[in-house]
C-alpha cells in the first residue's frame, strides 16, 4: 500500500510540474511581450518557437520519469509472478515430501510395535510438562526418557535429513508473505509435537558437531527455523513466545535429561 501511494504521489507531482511549467511560461511571456491576438503571423511563429524551446525539455524529462515508472512496475510485476511460481512449486514439492515423511514416522519399526511418531509425541509432551511444572509427567516417564530418546535418535536419520530439506526449501523464498505462508503450511502438516521433537534431533547434531570441533552454523539456522515453525500459529512479532518456549537454558537442561552423560 505504501509503495502504491508513493507511485501515485509521484505521478501527481509530475502532472503538477507540467501544469505549473505551462502556466508560468504563459504568464511570463504575456507580461514580458504583451502579445495581441491580432498580431502578425511572424509574431505567432516566434511565440510558438519560444514555448517549444522552453517546454520541450520539461515535458521530455517528465516523459522519461513516466517511462521509468512504467518499466519499474512491469519489472516488479514480473518478479512477483516469478516469486509466486517458485512458491507454488516449493509448496507442492514440500507437501508431497512431508506427507511421505509422516507416513514413514507412523510405521511400526520396533518389536514393541511403537512408531517413530509415538516417540516424538512422548518427547514433546515431556518437554511441555517440564516447561509448565519443572517436572516431567506422567510419573515414571523421566526415567524412561533417555531410552526413548536413544531409540528415537537411532532411527532419526530421516528426521535429520527432512528438517534440512524443509529448511532448504524455505531458504529459497525471498517474499516475506511467502515465508510466513510456508511456515503455516508446514505447521499444518506436521503439527507441534513432531516439530518440537525435530528440534531435539537437531540439537543432538549440534552437540556432536561441537564435540568434534566442526562448525555448526547451518545447524543453528535449522534449529531456529524449526522453532519458528513450531510456534508460527501463536507467535507475536517480537518472537516472545519462541524465546519463552524454546529458552536456550531450558532446552539445554531438558536435553541433558534426554541424553545424560
Amino acid at each position: 500500500m505504501d509503495q502504491t501511494n508513493k507511485k501515485t504521489n509521484s505521478a501527481k507531482n509530475a502532472l503538477k510540474m507540467a501544469v505549473l511549467s505551462v502556466v508560468l511560461s504563459v504568464v511570463i511571456f504575456y507580461c514580458r511581450f504583451d502579445i495581441e491576438f491580432n498580431a502578425p503571423m511572424k509574431n505567432w511563429v516566434e511565440t510558438a518557437t519560444y514555448f517549444n524551446n522552453l517546454l520541450s525539455p520539461i515535458f521530455l524529462l517528465i516523459t522519461i520519469f513516466l517511462l521509468y515508472w512504467t518499466w519499474k512496475d512491469t519489472k516488479e510485476g514480473f518478479n512477483q509472478q516469478n516469486a509466486d511460481n517458485v512458491y507454488n512449486y516449493i509448496i507442492d514439492s514440500t507437501t508431497k515430501f512431508a506427507d511421505s515423511y509422516k507416513q514413514e514416522l507412523e510405521r511400526d519399526k520396533y518389536e514393541e510395535s511403537i512408531s517413530m511418531n509415538n516417540y516424538m509425541y512422548l518427547i514433546s509432551c515431556a518437554y511441555t510438562s517440564y516447561l509448565k511444572d519443572g517436572e516431567i509427567n506422567p510419573i515414571g516417564l523421566r526415567e524412561k526418557l533417555p531410552e526413548v530418546y536413544q531409540s528415537y535418535i537411532d532411527n532419526s536419520s530421516v528426521i535429520v535429513t527432512s528438517s534440512t530439506f524443509f529448511y532448504k526449501q524455505y531458504s529459497q523464498l525471498t517474499n516475506e508473505q511467502h515465508q510466513i505462508s510456508f511456515k503455516l503450511h508446514l505447521f499444518g502438516i506436521l503439527g507441534r509435537d513432531i516439530l518440537t521433537s525435530m528440534v531435539f534431533s537437531k540439537l543432538r547434531v549440534k552437540h556432536n558437531l561441537e564435540e568434534k570441533g566442526f562448525g555448526y552454523k547451518h545447524t543453528i539456522a535449522e534449529i531456529e527455523f524449526l522453532k519458528s515453525v513450531t510456534l508460527i500459529a501463536h507467535n507475536d512479532a517480537n518472537n516472545k513466545l519462541i524465546d519463552s518456549y524454546f529458552d536456550d537454558q531450558k532446552l539445554d537442561s531438558f536435553y541433558m535429561i534426554l541424553n545424560p552423560k
